[in-house]
C-alpha cells in the first residue's frame, strides 16, 4: 500500500516510521520510505541554494513550496516501483509566530495515496521535544524560548496538521481512508495498513480502537497486566490494527485546553476514524466517564462496540451502548477466532 504520513515537527513522526521499518523487516518485509524534509535539503543543494534544515524555514513560502513541489514531482515519478511505501512530509509548520502551510493537495495527489495517516503525540511531550534542542529540531529551541511555541499552539497546529490530511484524503473522486496514530504506539499498526492488501489491491486491514480506564487502575498493575494482554491478543491477529491510548497518559497537571484537547482526540480521531468497530475492557468494575462517552460515540457513528467487563457492570444504560457483551478478554479473543479472523 501508499500511505501519506503527516504530522508536526516533535511529534515524532519520522521516529515511528523508523520503527515500522524495523517492523517490517523482522517479519522479511520491505517498506521503502521517502522523506520529503531530507529530500528538500537535497534539492535545494542540487538547485544551487543549499540550506541548513536549521535555515531552511527563513526562505520564502515560494520558494520553500518550489523545492517541497519539486521533490513531491521526483517522488511520483518513482514511486511506482514499490508496492509498500510511506510518504514521510509535514504539510505545515509554525515559524517565527506564524503558521505556514507548504504542502498542497496538487503536490500530493499526484503520488495517489492508497491511506492516508497523520501521527500525534500529546501537546506536552511535542513541547518538550522541541525545548529540548536535540538533534533535527535544534531550530525549535529559540522559538520555544522566545514564546513563539506554547503547549496551546502546538495543540493547534497539530489539529490543523490532522484537517488539512483529512481534507487531502477527500480530496478528488474516491475518497480514501485517513487516520491518526499515537507515535507512542507500537509500530504494529502502521506497518499492518501499510503491508496488508486484498487480492484486488485495496486496503486489507480493519483499524479499530481499545477503550479501557487508564485513571482508575494506574496503580493497579493486575489490571493493566490484563488490558496489555488483551491488546496484544488483538494484535495477533493479521488483519486487525490496534490503536491505543496507552501512550497518551495526561500529565498530572493538564491545562483545559489539554483536557478538552484529550476528549476531542479521543472521540473525534480515534474512536470516529475506527473502521467498523472498537474494543473495550473493563478489567474489573471501576467508574470511567472517557470510556463510557467513547462507547457511546462509537455507536452513534455506526461503529460496533464489543464490550468486555466483569458480570457485575452489567446494567441496562451499558448495555443500550454495546453490541456484543463478553465477560472476559478471552472470550473477546475466541469470538474473533471463530469469526473467521486470522492470526499471525
Amino acid at each position: 500500500m501508499r500511505v501519506f504520513c503527516s504530522g508536526i515537527s516533535g511529534a515524532g513522526a519520522s521516529s515511528y516510521i523508523a520503527k515500522v521499518v524495523e517492523h517490517a523487516q523482522a517479519k522479511g518485509e520491505t517498506i521503502k520510505v521517502f522523506d520529503v524534509g531530507k529530500e528538500v535539503l537535497q534539492a535545494a543543494e542540487r538547485y544551487g541554494r543549499p540550506v541548513t534544515s536549521a535555515g531552511i524555514l527563513d526562505l520564502s513560502t515560494t520558494s520553500l513550496r518550489y523545492l517541497t513541489g519539486a521533490v513531491y514531482e521526483r517522488i511520483a515519478g518513482e514511486i511506482d516501483q514499490y508496492p509498500n511505501c510511506i510518504i514521510d512530509g509535514h504539510i505545515n509548520f509554525r515559524w517565527r509566530g506564524t503558521l505556514t502551510t507548504v504542502v498542497t493537495p496538487e503536490m500530493v495527489g499526484p503520488l495517489n495515496p492508497d491511506v492516508y495517516v497523520t501521527v500525534m503525540n500529546l501537546g506536552r511531550s511535542i513541547y518538550t521535544e522541541l525545548k529540548d534542542g536535540r538533534d533535527v529540531h535544534n531550530q525549535w529551541k529559540a522559538e520555544v524560548e522566545n514564546g513563539n511555541i506554547t503547549v496551546a499552539n502546538i495543540l493547534d497546529w497539530q489539529n490543523m496538521e490532522v484537517k488539512m490530511t483529512e481534507q487531502f484524503a477527500g480530496a478528488g473522486l474516491s475518497r480514501k481512508k485517513m487516520y491518526v496514530l499515537p507515535s507512542q504506539d507500537s509500530p504494529d499498526s502502521l506497518y499492518k495498513i501499510v503491508t496488508r492488501r486484498t487480492t484486488d489491491g485495496k486496503s486489507g486491514v480493519e483499524v479499530a480502537y481499545v477503550s479501557f480506564p487508564i485513571t482508575s487502575i494506574k496503580d493497579d498493575e493486575e489490571s493493566r497486566q490484563k488490558i496489555y494482554h488483551f491488546v496484544e491478543g488483538l494484535r495477533s491477529f493479521r488483519n486487525l490494527a490496534v490503536v491505543s491510548p496507552k501512550a497518551l497518559v495526561l500529565p498530572a497537571d493538564p491545562s483545559t485546553i489539554e483536557n478538552q484537547h484529550t476528549v476531542m482526540q479521543d472521540l473525534e480521531w480515534f474512536v470516529e476514524k475506527a473502521d467498523s468497530r472498537i474494543f473495550v475492557c473493563f478489567p474489573k468494575k471501576v467508574r470511567s466517564r472517557g470510556v463510557e462517552h467513547e462507547s457511546i460515540r462509537a455507536k452513534e457513528s455506526g461503529k460496533q462496540v464489543w464490550f468486555t467487563a466483569p458480570p457485575e457492570m452489567k446494567d441496562p444504560f451499558t448495555d443500550s451502548a454495546i453490541h456484543y457483551r463478553f465477560y472476559s478478554p478471552e472470550e473477546c479473543i475466541e469470538k474473533l477466532v471463530k469469526s473467521g479472523m486470522e492470526r499471525d
